[in-house]
């Protein structure tokens, strides 16, 4: 598995028809995703994507098509899960490069 993560832009490109260029790249990265399993998303993308795909899309999918794609699209992909360790690590590394509302990156940790 790589370390490779798609951030939930990328799964609402794949079904926003406003933008062709985006619509063919997110469909490029997802089916490659999907075939060597060479992403990985988070519990936190899931949430985002369900909820702008059946709300804030200019014609939202049905309720049955949002499960469709959850099973077929995002379920194969969704690796991450919180836990106390993932947020140890996200608390690391804030403390790590200092962030904040406009922080900069300080050092490699």
């Amino acid at each position: 598995m790589s370390d490779d993560f798609i951030d939930s832009n990328v799964f609402v490109y794949l079904l926003d028809e406003n933008d062709s260029g985006k619509q063919r790249a997110a469909q490029t990265l997802i089916h490659s995703a999907l075939a060597n399993g060479s992403a990985q998303i988070s519990f936190q993308v899931v949430q985002e994507t369900l909820n702008v795909i059946t709300r804030k899309l200019a014609t939202p999918v049905t309720n049955e098509d949002a499960r469709q794609f959850l099973n077929r699209i995002l379920s194969p992909l969704w690796k991450i899960n919180p836990s106390r360790v993932l947020y140890q690590r996200g608390l690391d590394l804030q403390a790590c490069y200092q962030f904040k509302e406009t922080s900069r990156v300080h050092g490699a940790c």
